[in-house]
This record gives C-alpha cells, sequence and structure tokens, in this order.
C-alpha cells in the first residue's frame, strides 16, 4: 500500500515540472515576440545601399546630404564680358558671367531693321536671272521679286551649207545651236569677245556637244574689219566663215587646234599673231 502511494508521488512531481518547463518555454517566446530584437554587430552591421538620384558620388553613404553638409552653388553673373551691338536682324547684348564659369545674356536692345533703298530692274540675261530687286544701305541684303529666267533670244533654225544640219543664232549674246536633221545630236558654239592683241581682234570660241560637257577652247586672232565671222561644227571640226573684199571664205579647224590667226591678207593660219606670241 505504501509503494503505491510512493508511485503516485513521484508522477505527481513528474507532471509538475513538466508543466514547469512548459510554461518557461512559453513565457520565453512571449517576451521574444514583445521586445525588440538588439541592433546587429561586427561583420552583421551593413552600410545602406546609395542612389545616385538622392546621394551625390562625393558624400559619405552613410550620411544622407542636407543643406548643412551639401551648399548648393547660385550663380551671380557680376563678370561683364564682351557686348554686341544690333544689326538689321538680330539682337544687341551683352554677356556676363559667373566666377564658376557659366555664361548669361543680358541687356538685350532691339533689332535695328533694314533701310532698304527704292526697287530697281535688273534685265535678265542669257545666263543670268533678271528681277525686281532693292538692298539694305545697312548691311547690302538685297530683296528680290519678279523673278525672269535667263534666256537666249534665238532665231529660227535655218539649214546650214553642211548638209543635215540647222542653225540659229541668239541675237544677245552672239551664241549658235547647232543640231543634226537626222540623228538627234546638238552643239553649241559660244563666242566671247576677248581684248584686242597687237591690233587683232581676239574672240574665244567655245564648242560643246550635248552629250559632253567638255568644250572644244579655240582662239581666233582677226586681223581686218568687218570679216562677219560666222561658225558651223561638221564631224569635229569648227567650220569658220568669214568675208574678204566681199566674197565669203571658210576654213576648217580641227579639234585639237587651239590657236587660229585671220591674217590681214585674207589668208587664215594656225597659231598666234607674232604680237601675242
Amino acid at each position: 500500500m505504501k509503494t503505491a502511494k510512493n508511485i503516485a508521488l513521484i508522477l505527481m512531481c513528474v507532471t509538475l515540472i513538466a508543466t514547469v518547463a512548459v510554461g518557461i518555454v512559453l513565457v520565453d517566446r512571449v517576451l521574444t515576440l514583445l521586445m525588440p530584437s538588439p541592433p546587429p554587430t561586427g561583420d552583421a552591421l551593413q552600410t545602406p545601399p546609395s542612389s545616385s538620384e538622392s546621394v551625390p558620388p562625393s558624400a559619405p553613404s552613410s550620411v544622407p546630404p542636407s543643406s548643412s553638409t551639401v551648399p548648393l552653388h547660385q550663380c551671380e553673373f557680376t563678370i561683364k564680358g564682351k557686348t554686341y551691338a544690333p544689326t538689321c536682324d538680330m539682337l544687341g547684348y551683352t554677356v556676363y558671367t559667373c566666377e564658376c564659369g557659366e555664361a548669361d545674356y543680358q541687356d538685350y536692345v532691339p533689332s535695328l531693321g533694314h533701310i532698304y533703298g527704292d526697287f530697281i530692274v535688273i534685265p535678265p540675261t542669257c545666263t543670268e536671272d533678271g528681277c525686281t530687286q532693292r538692298t539694305c544701305s545697312r548691311c547690302n541684303q538685297t530683296e528680290r521679286t519678279d523673278i525672269v529666267e535667263a534666256a537666249h533670244a534665238f532665231s529660227s533654225w535655218t539649214a546650214t551649207e553642211a548638209p543635215e544640219r540647222e542653225s540659229r543664232n541668239c541675237s544677245a549674246c552672239g551664241q549658235t545651236q547647232l543640231r543634226s536633221t537626222v540623228s538627234g545630236e546638238s552643239w553649241t558654239v559660244t563666242t566671247i569677245t576677248l581684248e584686242d592683241v597687237g591690233g587683232f581682234g581676239h574672240l574665244q570660241v567655245e564648242v560643246r556637244s550635248t552629250k559632253n560637257a567638255k568644250a572644244q577652247i579655240h582662239h581666233i586672232y582677226v586681223g581686218f574689219p568687218d570679216a562677219n565671222i560666222r561658225f558651223d561644227y561638221v564631224q569635229e571640226y569648227l567650220l569658220v566663215y568669214y568675208t574678204f573684199n566681199g566674197e565669203e571664205q571658210v576654213n576648217a579647224i580641227a579639234s585639237n587646234l587651239e590657236n587660229l590667226t585671220l591674217q590681214p591678207i585674207g589668208t587664215m593660219v594656225p597659231g598666234k599673231p607674232a604680237a601675242a606670241s
């Protein structure tokens, strides 16, 4: 009987001890949830990540920027620099700079505006457009209206001495246009009057094919007046027609012959006159 009581007493003690142990564990868990954890120390301490938008590269990542640690620069444009005067169509102004090098533009002056003269009419030529034009007396800028395109004053197409060929002449500049009536080929012969050389008239003749932009250049020196020179072009030869003592003469110039002299006696020879050599 005594033995049974002892066993019962032992079981009660074990149950009591287990209950106390469980209570201690529960109390520790509750305290852990309610109490804040201590700050990390040593290797566990981490620097907050930096941000390029909020922390400048020169500031310590652990110290956020503030008005006391990163003062803002306010430019003061007090250094006066070059002054630009106004023009007809641009404002005048003065350049001011800050000690940091930044520039500002101040003291604006209104533009002056153009002072145009009267309109004048410039007639067209064979190679230059015509227009009505006026010019600013201050800056020489021109204002143009009523543009008239350049144009030759050609005559009608007429047959030439060469077969199957037509020509027409510009009464303003003397240019001759030639075309074939069978092949569709065409040429221009442009005569430019240059300064006389030793009593000889000096003509520069340019022959240009519409299929070839490169011109053949000939210099013709005329030793008598009233030669009434005109030109034709056949098979890479420039034909020179002229009048001497009331009779028309003709001479052919090869494309590689640059200079030709029409002598006072009416004959044509290669080369320049002696006075031009």
